[in-house]
């Protein structure tokens, strides 16, 4: 069953209830408490397949990594995060075969605006060194840089979690090949 198909579910299943209704979509200003509800509702049934969840307050739910070339790399994230906090900073490391940070694609999650029920879809482009070949395993986390500190991972579901060490809150989303 699609993505599509699973929201059709759901709204059907939502829609029984007394006092349901459906609004259109703006950007987030603040947003309803009701389709913030319905909101961490969709990201909950999501989060039965697969789906990263940091500090309880910001999840990752999908991540589809492409080369477009000459030489970049595009991820696009699909986060729910109701509320973003600039000092949460998202770090991509692309790890070669020793487990080593061959270079990083880090950014801010807070770039975005999320929509009405929280969920946030963040593009990044990385330009690889020009001589980076081979493949590259890719490892997520959330951390605040100004107080060193990595947001725990609560919730890990579908994609791998990291051994315990210095990154140990974070999740390895699979590989990527570039090629040579």
């Amino acid at each position: 069953m699609g993505e599509r198909e699973d929201l059709s579910e759901m709204y059907r299943t939502l829609a029984v209830h007394p006092g349901f209704r459906v609004s259109r979509l703006r950007r987030h200003t603040g947003g309803s408490p009701a389709l913030l509800r319905l909101g961490r509702l969709i990201k909950q049934a999501r989060l039965l397949r697969r789906g990263a969840e940091f500090a309880g307050q910001a999840t990752l739910l999908d991540c589809r990594a492409r080369l477009d070339p000459p030489g970049r790399l595009i991820l696009d994230l699909q986060w729910h995060c109701p509320r973003t906090r600039p000092q949460w900073w998202v770090f991509v490391h692309f790890l070669d075969s020793r487990g080593e940070i061959r270079f990083q694609g880090d950014h801010r999650l807070e770039e975005g605006d999320p929509d009405e029920l929280g969920f946030l879809e963040l593009r990044r482009i990385i330009s690889p060194p020009s001589d980076a070949r081979g493949e590259f395993r890719i490892r997520l986390g959330v951390w605040t840089p100004d107080q060193g500190i990595h947001l725990s991972l609560t919730r890990c579901r579908g994609w791998g979690r990291e051994a315990p060490g210095w990154c140990h809150n974070a999740v390895l989303l699979g590989s990527i090949w570039l090629g040579g």
